[in-house]
């Protein structure tokens, strides 16, 4: 049992912390992974309502969870990169309320996928391996 709950804890560090820092190859490779799996997951779980027989609620607790751990997933890896270029978790709640805005959130995204991180160590943590440009 601890053998499992020590791998869920490095799991959750690697994935699902907000400290700490990632640069941006591991960026990329999990925010697009991120969006393919969620929307996927939404994709495959989401019923239109149907006229004759209604709204089909059998699918909506599934749904919330791909949603909710979907959502943490992307802001956990969006705040942990803000950390590499040294800005703090005020600019991941930026980027959150600014996702209402698509041009806004794909401009943010976008300088995340490509602003180089501080090449050492900064208040957030060490520079992420050198193999992670």
């Amino acid at each position: 049992m601890s053998v499992l709950l020590t791998q869920l804890k490095t799991i959750y560090q690697q994935y699902f912390s907000f400290s700490g820092r990632i640069g941006r190859k591991d960026f990329c490779i999990r925010v697009i992974s991120g969006y393919l799996v969620t929307f996927v997951g939404i994709f495959s779980l989401f019923e239109p309502i149907n006229p004759r027989i209604g709204i089909n609620y059998s699918s909506y607790i599934p749904l919330a969870f791909i949603l909710w751990f979907g959502l943490w997933f992307l802001y956990a890896n969006i705040n942990r990169r803000f950390h590499d270029i040294g800005k703090g978790s005020t600019w991941t709640a930026i980027m959150f309320f600014s996702s209402k805005i698509t041009v806004v959130f794909v401009l943010f995204n976008l300088y995340l996928f490509f602003i180089k991180g501080s090449p050492s160590a900064n208040k957030y943590g060490e520079a992420p391996s050198a193999n992670d440009v």
